[in-house]
């Protein structure tokens, strides 16, 4: 490894540090590709591996297992011993090392100032272009240097914001990269770049999103100050009850962890109908006449309609479909005498069966202006004895298994 900044006397799988000196031994890519002739050999079945590496990148949505699936293609594919990731920290202006294959794990923690006056590695990232050091042992510009290692290529990653770090390639022979082989190098990052900036764009939008949607949650919460820290409440019991559904034979199948992160959003958005109560219905301090209950039932029907109008206006991703489906249904019982559609059984959808518990739950341990809040124990129970009748008895049950961890955040999340 070459070019870190820790502290003297760190474990170190390196050399000493080169006294510096000016940049100008370092090779530029376009002269190597002009000075050596195609090889040819293999380059065709290298670069359709490439292709279809590029083909399960666009569907990868985790930075390191891109990473690893990058790293894997260097060695096995383009045949380089040593390979490495370094991410550009603005913050600590420097380039972090966040992957590697062929150095000691000692490496874990590396980083180069991109102040530094010299280095392959910043020197790339800072002027935006590829690097190749034919015999790093001659070239002045190699601060550090691997034993072994005898010739560096080094590519930027670049996104539609400029570089956003290197991919260092190495080898064990002196001059191991002739024109072929940068071309496919830069390639196989050129593919990781636009994997990255694909996973930035959907995590922002997905993030995006769901500030929208909770603000949306938020703004029907904030009419009722009473519910202090419902939504928060109900998103955490949603999650403990499904991951506990998902280890669960009959769930197990389609209650993955897509599903868990979906719901502990989507739970938030239950009482999202809510906004359209009359104030005088929604605020009122006491019990409901029996008229007012039938206006505070409708929040159901504005909560499932109004997105259910969204998915057919813009599409219907997980999250959003989820989240009507419990808003139509987290009041449906498992009898069918709930509403607003009288569903029963498991025609009702799982989600409204899970936050349907949890917002029981919630109500029957919290205190309003009508009611003082009841026990956990007898909470739980009441919730047991309503298995077969208002809930799912699968989810009552494996509900009463993880009534402690309820417990827990009921303590942690209060009013």
């Amino acid at each position: 490894m070459h070019d870190n900044d820790t502290a003297p006397g760190a474990p170190c799988a390196v050399i000493p540090e080169l006294e510096p000196v000016p940049v100008a031994g370092v090779v530029p890519v376009a002269q190597v590709v002009a000075a050596h002739p195609v090889h040819g050999e293999d380059f065709t079945a290298k670069l359709a591996a490439m292709q279809q590496l590029n083909a399960r990148l666009i569907f990868m949505r985790d930075e390191q297992t891109i990473f690893e699936e990058v790293m894997t293609a260097a060695q096995s594919v383009l045949g380089y011993d040593i390979c490495a990731v370094f991410l550009h920290d603005p913050a600590a202006r420097a380039l972090r090392l966040r992957a590697w294959r062929g150095y000691d794990d000692r490496v874990r923690g590396f980083s180069i100032p991109i102040e530094r006056e010299i280095g392959l590695c910043r020197l790339a990232f800072s002027e935006d272009r590829p690097v190749y050091s034919p015999d790093v042992m001659a070239d002045p510009n190699y601060c550090m240097a691997d034993p072994e290692l005898c010739s560096e290529l080094i590519i930027p990653i670049r996104s539609r914001r400029g570089p956003i770090g290197v991919f260092d390639f190495g080898s064990r022979a002196l001059y191991a990269f002739a024109d072929e082989d940068i071309r496919l190098c830069c390639t196989l990052v050129d593919h990781m770049a636009i994997s990255l900036e694909n996973l930035r764009l959907f995590d922002e939008l997905a993030s995006t999103r769901d500030a929208i949607i909770l603000g949306m949650a938020r703004l029907a919460e904030s009419r009722d100050g009473a519910m202090g820290g419902h939504l928060d409440r109900i998103c955490a019991y949603s999650r403990i009850l499904t991951e506990a559904l998902s280890r669960q034979g009959t769930h197990a199948r389609f209650v993955d962890e897509e599903y868990v992160e979906t719901i502990t959003r989507s739970a938030a958005l239950h009482d999202i109908g809510k906004v359209g109560i009359p104030d005088e219905v929604l605020l009122k301090p006491g019990h409901l006449t029996p008229g007012e209950y039938e206006i505070m039932k409708t929040h159901a029907g504005i909560g499932g309609a109004t997105l259910e109008e969204m998915v057919n206006r813009h599409g219907s991703f997980f999250m959003l479909k989820m989240g009507a489906d419990i808003a139509w249904a987290h009041h449906e019982r498992w009898d069918g005498s709930g509403y607003p559609r009288g569903l029963a059984g498991e025609t009702i959808p799982l989600s409204a069966r899970i936050v349907a518990v949890c917002d029981v739950y919630d109500a029957l341990t919290s205190q309003r202006i009508y009611k003082a809040a009841i026990p956990h124990d007898r909470a739980r129970d009441l919730i047991l004895a309503g298995a077969g009748q208002h809930f799912d008895p699968t989810v009552a049950r494996v509900f009463t298994e993880q009534a402690g961890e309820f417990q827990r955040v009921r303590s942690r999340l209060r009013d």
